[in-house]
């Protein structure tokens, strides 16, 4: 008994009908059986499963085979099938055999179709047209696994293939040309011809999964995540797409090229010091000492040529494991979107933004204009943890000649260790005109390290923080030379922190000037020039325009355009509006106006003195009042 499936099992139509008939172009149906034993009659047709699989059909001796589409119309005839499976449907041509017309055999890679009878010795490839017709087949086939994929007989141009194995699962086209496999999106295959090769259909998302990882916490996921940014990159930039799992990393993940993001599917969260849930996509680093897990960076080779740019890593836990110093440095990258990353088990920094060195000022080498939205760390669990801090900026050489700036940075907050042997939460080394909105820093364990510190290198100016919180004395502290830095920070500036929860104006270093404006209305550490105040907002624009030498214009009709007040006692100033006059009125306590050891009052340059008449004319006495 002959097992007529293995002559066949090229052929992938779904829901296809299989006809067999006696051999020789007889009509006359044919039995065919379900078991070798021959117990088991199959229907006649032979119904092709939704996969388009033939199931089991025996039979003895040879048979004609017609093969046809659910409907019925005739795609393709083999007559003989059976006994010799060598002359199977699109079997490798035999020079020797006397093919019929309609019979089908592979040739040079591609698939023919005898237009004549008894056609021998005639190669399919070479005749020109004559006895063969070279068939346009696209076979459409279904495999579970890689290893099947690979070892698929189909050579067709164009035949496309369907994976249905978990995390792999896809369809792959047969393509002619120059490749480069990679495991994932483009394969070899046993039976390729020439520059053949097996390229997957997608959407531009890649499936790390694809590449080989496993995503169980202990397979070491390295070299399948590299592969799959490397096949970002030969795309141009492409998703990377991090299913829910733990990937285990032993190797230190770079990317280096623009518009690769890694995608997981989500992290974890967690409120003050409480610990958070279980991430859906975790990072774990099994490795040795690394300086981080991952690495975003322009090649120190393209400073000064192009920025690396449209980079992104979102949804994803990282757990140093309490061997890597850092989760994630990004050094002199452009216009990248990073968002909601939770950092644990790190050592120095949870996240560094940094820059290269060079030897002269170039904004090349800036790390610039790129988003940071909701990055969390936890640096409160060991000793060795609690000495690393959250977020850090910090330019590669001190002074620098290149900085971070002018980047955006939105509900950065973590769990950092205050207390001694800590250290801070959100660290600006060197930067300028960088913006934190809702940031926060959870102070545990004390007070002595500050929450939010600020550091004077060569650029670290106009830094803006809205609605900060780090609660607590040294919550946030500003230092400069007087610290033994090579500058005074300069213009960084607080609107309205959380004072609610304890957050108190920057201890800062003599020399350093800053802005303070909180929710009550206070301003501190503020500078001006030029500047007019009114008891509304037209009048102080009017007044603002004419400002002339002066440096304060205050108007405010006829009340109190200054009141001067202390716990005993207040003064009021203004200028009367009916007559002109200049007037100050004591409003509460006691006193009056004492000018002081030396002080002198002129009138049109006159100088007055107590008791004597004014023989310049100015009519005026002064006159010493008793209270």
């Amino acid at each position: 008994m002959t097992r007529l499936i293995d002559a066949l099992e090229q052929v992938f139509l779904p829901n296809g009908l299989l006809d067999f008939y006696e051999t020789g172009g007889s009509t006359v149906r044919k039995t065919t059986y379900a078991d070798a034993e021959q117990t088991i009659a199959n229907d006649n047709p032979v119904v092709l499963n939704g996969d388009g699989r033939v199931p089991n059909v025996f039979g003895s001796g040879v048979y004609r085979v017609v093969l046809r589409t659910t409907a019925g119309a005739q795609i393709l005839q083999r007559d003989p099938v059976g006994g010799d499976t060598s002359l199977a449907f699109g079997a490798d041509w035999i020079s020797t055999y006397p093919y019929g017309i309609s019979d089908a055999v592979r040739d040079d890679g591609r698939y023919w179709e005898s237009s004549t009878a008894n056609n021998i010795g005639n190669a399919p490839s070479t005749d020109g047209g004559t006895s063969w017709i070279e068939l346009d087949i696209r076979i459409i086939g279904r495999v579970e696994t890689y290893a099947q994929l690979d070892a698929i007989p189909v050579q067709n141009t164009g035949a496309v293939i369907t994976v249905t194995g978990e995390g792999i699962s896809g369809q792959f086209v047969v393509e002619d040309g120059a490749h480069t496999a990679n495991v994932g999106t483009i394969r070899d295959f046993t039976n390729a011809v020439g520059n053949q090769y097996l390229r997957r259909l997608d959407d531009g998302a890649l499936d790390v999964k694809w590449f080989g990882a496993v995503g169980d916490g202990v397979a070491d996921d390295s070299a399948a995540l590299i592969a799959a940014i490397a096949a970002a990159s030969a795309k141009n930039g492409a998703e990377v797409v991090c299913p829910p799992g733990v990937y285990a990393l032993a190797s230190q993940i770079i990317v280096d090229d623009s518009n690769i993001v890694i995608t997981g599917a989500g992290s974890t969260l967690y409120h003050d010091g409480g610990t958070g849930d279980t991430p859906a996509t975790k990072f774990l680093w099994i490795g040795g000492a690394t300086d981080a897990v991952f690495r975003f960076q322009t090649p120190n080779s393209g400073i000064g040529v192009s920025k690396k740019n449209g980079m992104g890593m979102h949804r994803a836990m990282i757990d140093g494991n309490s061997v890597a110093s850092r989760s994630i440095i990004f050094t002199s990258i452009h216009s990248s979107n990073f968002s909601d990353l939770y950092s644990y088990g790190c050592l120095t920094d949870h996240y560094l933004l940094t820059t290269y060195t060079t030897t002269g000022a170039s904004e090349a080498m800036d790390l610039q204009q790129c988003t940071f939205d909701n990055l969390k760390w936890r640096s409160i669990d060991s000793t060795a943890l609690k000495l690393c801090s959250g977020l850090v900026l910090q330019a590669h050489a001190n002074p620098s000649t290149g900085n971070v700036s002018l980047n955006r940075f939105t509900n950065i907050n973590g769990q950092s260790w205050n207390g001694s042997g800590g250290a801070s939460g959100i660290v600006l080394s060197d930067g300028d005109n960088n913006d934190f909105n809702n940031c926060q820093v959870y102070r545990i364990g004390g007070t002595v390290v500050a929450g939010i510190l600020l550091i004077g290198n060569t650029f670290m100016d106009s830094n803006r923080f809205y609605g900060v919180t780090s609660g607590g004395t040294n919550g946030i502290v500003i230092q400069g030379t007087a610290s033994g830095y090579s500058s005074n920070p300069k213009k960084c500036s607080f609107m309205l922190p959380d004072t609610g929860n304890g957050t108190q104006e920057p201890v800062v270093d003599a020399g350093v000037t800053y802005g303070w404006y909180d929710d009550q209305g206070v301003l501190a550490g503020m500078g001006y020039s030029k500047a007019a105040i009114s008891d509304n907002i037209a009048d102080a624009i009017t007044q603002r325009a004419l400002i002339t030498t002066e440096t304060l214009r205050i108007s405010n009709n006829s009340q109190n355009h200054v009141i001067l007040t202390t716990p005993t006692a207040s003064w009021g100033m203004n200028i009367d509006g009916a007559t002109g006059d200049l007037r100050f009125n004591r409003i509460a306590g006691s006193g009056s106006i004492n000018l002081g050891n030396g002080a002198q009052v002129k009138i049109n340059t006159k100088l007055v003195t107590e008791g004597a008449a004014d023989s310049g004319g100015a009519g005026f006495k002064l006159l010493r009042i008793p209270n």
